[in-house]
């Protein structure tokens, strides 16, 4: 339940560590906060948070720094991470699931619902459709994903055509095509969710297991 869960905010800046942390309280979260990259690394070791929101643009140490030595810890690069940030075109750095700032309240609480598997009563399976560009592969898919989560393929070309046609779900957006795809488009969508799928050191877009994993939508959100 949120009640036994604690999530760590990292931003430089005191007003949005306090709207974020007000956001999270409101659900049952226990919140602790961090200015940096390197205070982050801190409060780990001191709380162990069972997810981290981490800005990218930070002083002392910046988010892909932390994000680097945490995965780096075999103790800590299991934790979460959301990166939350205002740099234009950025990706995930490394975290499980990225989401821009301006935030979306509503997608902001999805999101750490599902990095953190907590499921409410009254889902169903998240349904996914993983983009890829025509001519390349496309993403791997966990064999332990078919079974929690619906999975569908869709090319760049295809994309608002499936928008238009009603797709309610979550959007994976591999990094390297964010130029190519039409995120206003999938922000304007309130039955849509968008997640940044970083490339894995072959070059290859897998879909990261831990946003995966619990992956549901509210019932009330069904055609």
């Amino acid at each position: 339940s949120a009640a036994s869960r604690r999530v760590l905010v990292v931003d430089d800046d005191v007003a949005i560590c306090s709207y974020f942390s007000q956001l999270l309280q409101e659900q049952g979260y226990a919140v602790n906060t961090a200015s940096d990259g390197e205070a982050a690394l801190a409060a780990v070791q001191r709380h162990r948070p069972d997810l981290i929101t981490m800005d990218l643009s930070m002083p002392v140490m910046d988010g892909r720094t932390a994000i680097r030595r945490l995965r780096a810890d075999p103790v800590l690069k299991d934790i979460p991470i959301m990166v939350i940030s205002a740099i234009p075109g950025f990706d995930s750095a490394g975290g499980d699931l990225a989401m821009p700032k301006p935030l979306d309240e509503h997608r902001f609480i999805e999101n750490i619902r599902i990095l953190l598997h907590d499921e409410p009563a009254g889902q169903r399976r998240l349904e996914f459709l993983v983009l890829y560009e025509e001519g390349r592969a496309q993403a791997v898919i966990p064999e332990s994903f078919s079974a929690k989560c619906k999975v569908d393929f869709c090319s760049t070309a295809q994309l608002a055509e499936r928008v238009r046609a009603g797709f309610e779900g979550m959007v994976a957006v591999p990094v390297d095509l964010l130029g190519k795809v039409d995120i206003e488009l999938l922000h304007a969508s309130p039955a849509l969710r968008v997640m940044i799928m970083p490339v894995s050191d072959s070059g290859e877009n897998v879909i990261p297991l831990p946003v995966l994993a619990g992956g549901t939508l509210n019932e009330g959100n069904e055609p």
